[in-house]
């Protein structure tokens, strides 16, 4: 019976067909409001986007900086709405800011947790002062921003993530986080705005783009990686959406123009009976082609894995149930911390080890851990281990490297976090 349920499921998984939704815009302007600064310097203005129902909203920490008083002015159904707000947690190493504002009926967006690829496209929402040319309001009248349906009509803008870099800001401290270079164009007012993925979810916020007084630079604009908020988020216990699913719309226009002309070239195939659909696949003989091959196994008695476990895992290739970090916190109780399921699949994240619960994937209560201490990742056949700037560092068999440098990390090596020592071991065998 099993058998019979694994084999539907594997059929349907198989022969379903691949959607990409289109650009969900109306869905991702909802959800952005315009950040309004009085300061003694006179009225600034930013962007944020909505977090929460309970009136959160993320900028950056520039923007708010100098405020005497901050209002956020946004869509409402039948006129503009804005509530006033306050900071509730601020950085400026990483130039971000969380205000609460209360009453703010808004939609909140729902942040992607999954590193985007280069390449990939991206969109920027936000509020560039240049637009507000011809918005027909004084901008240093705030009761006509507040009344004018244009200040709250936000600009949108596309292009591509270029790269992303492990850095900090001109300004910052020496945190190190991710930065997501790309190509949709920001200005001035885009400050803490978002930058969404075809999928309608947040990436990035938006917060510089490049100057040169000897050249005129085109296209290169940066923004924070969602993650250098995320970990803010979970610290401070501040509500939000997140998904870990990699979006599935991001395929290139060469792509899209590829697989088009393979479907429009492509030669009808004669039908059987009037079964077959030109261009597509006589699904029902394969499907009882799929399953008389696998009968035939089953009442022979051979196990699939036996045909096709070599081609489709790899002999060589290790089971991630299978591997283990054995030995001793500072305090020399015993640690047994198995590998989680899916680090070997090229989870762009890793696996984060550390001292805290609330931003570390697996914490161990030993006081020479950093909250956030260590990252270990597997590519290309290989584990790695990565100092995410910690007080005590990271040693493997006597072998340390500078923070975010990876080093190579093999079965049975010795790594020593602070005063706890691990190895890493296949199966329960490696215990200390």
């Amino acid at each position: 019976m099993k058998l019979i349920c694994f084999l539907f499921g594997f059929w349907f998984s198989m022969s379903a067909a691949v959607v990409h939704a289109d650009i969900p815009v109306a869905q991702m302007d909802r959800s952005v409001v315009r950040v309004l600064v009085l300061s003694s310097m006179g009225v600034g203005m930013g962007t944020g986007f909505v977090l929460n129902r309970q009136g959160n909203v993320a900028t950056n920490y520039h923007v708010v900086a100098d405020a005497k008083k901050i209002l956020l002015v946004y869509k409402s159904k039948d006129q503009n709405g804005w509530r006033e707000a306050t900071v509730e947690w601020s950085s400026s190493n990483k130039d971000l800011a969380v205000l609460h504002a209360s009453n703010l009926d808004v939609e909140p967006v729902i942040l992607s947790e999954a590193m985007p690829e280069k390449l990939s496209k991206v969109i920027a929402f936000g509020f560039p002062g240049e637009a507000d040319k011809f918005a027909n309001a004084n901008q240093n009248n705030i009761l006509d921003i507040i009344k004018s349906p244009n200040w709250t009509e936000s600009t949108v803008s596309q292009g591509v993530l270029g790269r992303i870099l492990t850095s900090t800001w001109p300004q910052g401290g020496s945190e190190k986080f991710f930065i997501l270079q790309h190509s949709a164009d920001i200005n001035k007012g885009n400050s803490g705005g978002p930058l969404f993925n075809v999928c309608g979810q947040v990436i990035g916020i938006n917060t510089q783009k490049t100057a040169s007084m000897e050249e005129v630079v085109t296209g290169v604009f940066y923004a924070s990686h969602v993650s250098a908020l995320l970990d803010a988020l979970k610290l401070e216990r501040i509500d939000f959406t997140s998904t870990e699913q990699p979006c599935s719309g991001e395929a290139s226009t060469a792509e899209k123009k590829q697989n088009q002309s393979e479907k429009t070239t492509q030669p009808t195939k004669p039908s059987a009976e009037g079964w077959a659909v030109p261009g597509q696949p006589i699904w029902w003989l394969v499907l009882f082609i799929f399953f008389g091959f696998l009968l035939f196994l089953w009442f022979f008695k051979i196990k699939l894995k036996n045909v096709f476990g070599s081609i489709v895992s790899g002999r060589n290739q290790p089971s991630m149930e299978k591997w283990f970090l054995f030995g001793r916190d500072g305090r020399g109780n015993a640690l047994r911390l198995p590998l989680p399921p899916g680090l070997l699949a090229g989870n762009a994240k890793g696996w984060v080890l550390g001292r805290s619960p609330k931003v570390a994937d697996k914490a161990i209560a030993d006081e020479s851990l950093s909250l956030r201490h260590v990252r270990i990742f597997h590519d290309g056949g290989q584990f790695y281990v990565e100092d995410l700037n910690t007080t005590n560092g990271v040693k493997v068999e006597g072998i340390s490297r500078s923070p975010f440098e990876p080093l190579p990390l093999h079965e049975g090596d010795e790594m020593i976090l602070g005063h706890v020592r691990l190895r890493l071991h296949r199966d329960d065998m490696g215990q200390m």
